[in-house]
C-alpha cells in the first residue's frame, strides 16, 4: 500500500510540473507584433465635414486614336519644373486658421519664410517655405529641416 501511495504522489507531482511546464510563458509566445506603420496626421481637430460642390460641364471630346494611349497613362507622383521653381512643403491643412496656426508656432525654428496657399491640386491649404530658384537649394534646406523630428515628412514641391 505504502508502494502504491509513493507511486501516486510521484504520479501526481509529475502532473503538477507538467501543468506548470505548459502554463508558463515562453519567449516564443510573447513575441511582440511588429510596429504598425504610423501616419502622419496634420489636422488634429474634428474634421470639416462640409462639401460644397459645383458642377462643371465638360463637353464630350472624340480621341484621336495617336494619342489614346498617351491620353490615358498616368502622370508621376513627382512633379517636373517647367519653370525651375522649387519649394519645401511642411503641412497641409483642411482650413486656412489650422495652416496659419501651424506657421504661427513653427516660424521660429526656421529660417525661410513660411507661406500658406491653397492648393487646388488637393483642395487643402499648404504650408511651403520660399521659393527656390534651383531643386539642389531646395534639397539642402529639406535635408536639413529633416533633422527636426517635427519636420521629418517635409518634401519637394515644384511651384507652377
Amino acid at each position: 500500500m505504502k508502494a502504491d501511495m509513493k507511486t501516486s504522489i510521484k504520479y501526481f507531482s509529475f502532473l503538477i510540473i507538467i501543468f506548470l511546464a505548459a502554463c508558463s510563458t515562453t519567449q516564443e509566445t510573447t513575441k511582440e507584433e511588429p510596429a504598425k506603420e504610423q501616419i502622419y496626421v496634420f489636422d488634429d481637430g474634428a474634421a470639416d465635414t462640409t462639401i460644397t460642390t459645383t458642377a462643371i460641364e465638360i463637353p464630350e471630346q472624340p480621341k484621336d486614336t495617336v494619342n489614346f494611349i498617351r491620353d490615358e497613362v498616368s502622370q508621376p507622383d513627382t512633379m517636373i519644373s517647367q519653370s525651375g521653381i522649387y519649394t519645401v512643403q511642411l503641412g497641409a491643412f483642411s482650413t486656412k486658421e489650422k495652416a496659419d496656426l501651424f506657421v504661427a508656432e513653427n516660424q521660429k525654428d526656421i529660417a525661410h519664410n513660411l507661406e500658406v496657399q491653397y492648393s487646388t491640386k488637393v483642395n487643402l491649404f499648404v504650408v511651403w517655405l520660399s521659393k527656390f530658384s534651383t531643386k539642389e537649394e531646395a534639397e539642402t534646406v529639406r535635408n536639413d529641416l529633416w533633422k527636426k523630428e517635427k519636420f521629418k515628412d517635409a518634401f519637394i514641391v515644384t511651384v507652377e
